[in-house]
C-alpha cells in the first residue's frame, strides 16, 4: 500500500530530491546568517574542504587496496613455503626410513 522510504543512518528520510532535513537545514542556516556578500566566499571554503576531504578518501581507498594486495601476496609466499617446507620434510622423512631400513638390513646380513 505504501512505497517505503529509504532511510539514512543517522534517521532522516531523504525527499524525491534527494535533499534530506539535515542538508536543507543546513543550507537554511548558512543563508540566514550569512550575507549574500560573504555567501561565495563561504561556498568556495566548503568546496575545497569537501574536494579535499574526497582526495583524501581515495587516497586511503587506494592505500588499503595496496595493503590488501601485499597481504594476499605474502599468504600466497607463506603457502609456498609451507608446502616446500613440507616437501623437504617428507623427504627428510623418507631418507631416514630408508637409511633405518638400510642399516637394518646390513645388521641382519653382518649377522649371518
Amino acid at each position: 500500500m505504501f512505497a517505503s522510504r529509504s532511510v539514512s543512518r543517522c534517521g532522516w528520510g531523504k525527499n524525491m530530491f534527494g535533499v534530506g532535513f539535515g542538508e536543507l537545514f543546513l543550507v537554511l542556516l548558512i543563508v540566514f546568517f550569512l550575507s549574500p556578500k560573504d555567501l561565495p566566499k563561504v561556498m568556495r571554503h566548503i568546496g575545497r574542504f569537501i574536494g579535499t576531504t574526497e582526495r583524501i578518501r581515495n587516497e586511503l581507498f587506494a592505500m588499503k587496496k595496496d595493503v590488501e594486495e601485499m597481504v594476499s601476496e605474502a599468504e600466497g609466499e607463506t603457502t609456498k613455503l609451507e608446502n616446500t617446507l613440507k616437501l623437504a620434510v617428507n623427504k627428510v622423512v623418507s631418507l631416514d626410513d630408508s637409511s633405518i631400513e638400510n642399516n637394518a638390513v646390513e645388521e641382519k646380513v653382518q649377522d649371518v
